[in-house]
């Protein structure tokens, strides 16, 4: 017997595959546990008429479009991030980076939910003025302002910062356009084909088409 398990919105989901039955709870109220840490068997706590005894397997647990999970592992952070993480209103789930897409449980203006997600790209150069992300965020609709790139530039400055870093002693200002497919840079100025950056990390809130 397999189970569909998601969370939309606030809502914790498990569907039976077999018989369709739905069973639902508040995602800040569920609690999902296994008896030892090596345990392929998972037991739900605080989801409305699942039983606590119902023990089920890793290999039995499919997400909301009836796909397994990649791995064991993929499985534990999609859970340990999406149930029983709220803030102390108990209204808003806090949202942990992760590479694994969320759902934040908020709406853009015009109604469509906001998911997020960070991704870091090792060893990036200016040389590479367009930066593709296309595979690794996927169907963005909307791109939300509260998106965000971390630059790490530490082996050429020390330094760790939020956007693009330019030297201390020219003042220029890098232009930094996120779209649906990557983050363009324009006006480099002095620093156009130096390879200057440990990694960049980008965080994007966004909806889906």
């Amino acid at each position: 017997m397999s189970y569909k398990i998601f969370t939309k919105n606030n809502y914790f989901y498990i569907i039976d595959t077999e018989t369709d039955k739905e069973y639902e709870a508040l995602s800040k109220d569920v609690l999902i546990r296994r008896d030892l840490s090596n345990s392929t068997k998972f037991y739900f706590t605080g989801v409305n008429s699942f039983s606590t005894g119902n023990a089920v397997a890793f290999a039995n647990i499919l997400d909301a479009d009836g796909n397994a999970y990649a791995d064991l592992e993929t499985w534990i952070t999609w859970y340990t991030t999406n149930t029983g993480n709220f803030n102390s209103a108990g209204a808003t789930a806090q949202i942990n980076y992760s590479e694994i897409e969320q759902d934040t449980g908020i709406k853009w203006i015009d109604g469509e939910t906001i998911y997020t997600k960070t991704h870091t790209f090792q060893d990036f150069t200016t040389n590479q003025t367009f930066l593709d992300y296309s595979d690794i965020f996927e169907n963005i609709g909307t791109i939300c302002p509260n998106s965000f790139v971390f630059t790490d530039l530490s082996s050429y400055c020390n330094k760790k910062i939020a956007g693009f870093i330019l030297s201390d002693n020219v003042n220029i200002a890098m232009g930094i356009t996120l779209d649906s497919t990557g983050i363009t840079l324009t006006n480099l100025g002095i620093f156009a084909g130096m390879d200057v950056y440990d990694a960049i990390t980008i965080t994007l809130y966004y909806t889906k088409n």
